[in-house]
């Protein structure tokens, strides 16, 4: 379930994207939300 949310959104994200300084800070963001997703569990 999470996973196909995930997927989709990534998708979004990569599609926004247009530079590579942009796609590292996403990149960082998801990897922080998912840690608390972790965290909270």
């Amino acid at each position: 379930m999470y996973f196909s949310l995930f997927k989709e959104e990534w998708q979004a994200i990569l599609y926004k994207c247009k530079n590579q300084k942009e796609f590292e800070d996403v990149l960082i963001h998801i990897c922080y939300g998912i840690m608390k997703l972790v965290i909270s569990m």
